[in-house]
């Protein structure tokens, strides 16, 4: 089976959660989609549309055909803000590089939230609790966040199939509060010098070193 490289540019429409664990009432997230994320999304879809009977067929026909990467936090043409160590701790985006603070200004924030009792419709005692999220827009500047990413799919795959599949999508968690919306803005086929630009990010990987944004993995 032959494989082609795609770069893919998502715009964020709204808040994204991508759940990681919880500290007091806080409910943090990771600063990326994961791979599973985007598959879950689209195998949804799929279901939603009445492309296929259920969930367990649209997981076993996107498996069969496509191989998802993770999407960083990225604007259109400059760096992608994938997490990296150095010397002297964490930074996001290979050519910028950003420290962890500066980067969680920018593109992360939190929403409170909480439950109301059945009856009353009163604030359930003990509910309120917070949910982190990667913004569709930065601070303080208010530019809009796109991710970016790479996906492998079946030599053959047309952008069409790929627009039509991955066009417009609810990714993570917290969707019934309208959270994980995204859009496809361009799907690239790409060469074999795709990953040059993260050879600093997969080398840490490989010695051992994969970056982890305070306990994020």
């Amino acid at each position: 089976m032959s494989w082609q490289a795609y770069r893919l540019l998502f715009r964020v429409l709204s808040p994204i959660h991508i759940g990681f664990e919880r500290i007091g009432n806080l409910q943090r997230t990771r600063p990326y989609v994961l791979g599973r994320n985007l598959w879950a999304a689209a195998a949804a879809k799929m279901v939603l549309e009445g492309r296929v009977a259920g969930y367990e067929q649209a997981r076993s026909e996107l498996s069969g055909h496509y191989c998802f990467g993770y999407l960083f936090p990225t604007f259109p043409t400059e760096t992608v803000f994938a997490p990296y160590y150095r010397g002297d701790g964490l930074f996001f985006g290979l050519d910028q590089g950003i420290g962890q603070r500066e980067f969680e200004h920018r593109f992360l924030s939190s929403t409170a939230h909480t439950a109301l009792t059945p009856v009353s419709r009163g604030v359930e005692e003990g509910s309120l609790h917070e949910i982190e999220c990667v913004l569709p827009r930065t601070r303080p500047d208010g530019r809009l966040t796109y991710l970016a990413g790479v996906l492998f799919a079946q030599v053959g795959t047309s952008e069409a199939t790929l627009r039509s599949l991955f066009d417009e999508l609810q990714v993570g968690g917290e969707r019934t509060y309208g959270m994980g919306r995204i859009r496809l803005e361009s799907a690239e086929a790409a060469g074999k010098d795709i990953f040059t630009p993260l050879v600093p990010y997969l080398a840490a990987r490989t010695l051992g070193r994969a970056p982890v944004m305070t306990g994020r993995r």
